[in-house]
């Protein structure tokens, strides 16, 4: 049997930081196609920080810079440029989650989500809060 190997950016990805937002923007999408501008709406919800710089206010480097991270573990690809039937164009970045960043999410979300693993298969939805009750039969 085949057993694949948990990323190492697993165990360090900072929960609620920018690289792990846009991962659950992607996620929650459900889509593997995406533009700045749609991640970073989808990512805010989920990042203790503002995922856009602001200048004025002093901060430099927003959740955004997590896209830099992602891209260089190959877990996110930046494309600038597509074909049309006219050619290539300019076009606003895209965003497109590769397959080794669906597989990373769905580790990342076993484990800050998941107690034991997977509800069942392909379910990567988080768990849900129990409020200290067991969800286990019987207790």
């Amino acid at each position: 049997a085949f057993h694949r190997v948990e990323h190492p950016y697993v165990r360090t990805i900072k929960k609620r930081g920018g690289a792990y937002a846009i991962l659950l923007a992607f996620h929650y999408s459900r889509r593997e196609l995406m533009y700045k501008d749609e991640i970073i709406a989808g990512a805010q919800k989920h990042c203790d920080e503002a995922m856009e710089a602001d200048f004025s206010a002093g901060r430099y480097f927003g959740g955004w810079k997590g896209i830099d991270t992602l891209e260089k573990y190959g877990l996110v690809i930046r494309r600038d440029r597509r074909r049309t039937s006219r050619g290539w164009t300019s076009s606003k970045h895209e965003f497109h989650l590769t397959k080794s960043g669906r597989e990373f999410t769905r580790d990342m979300l076993a484990r800050f989500n998941h107690v034991g693993g997977h509800r069942n298969r392909g379910d990567l939805h988080p768990c849900p809060r129990s409020e200290g009750k067991s969800t286990l039969p019987g207790r």
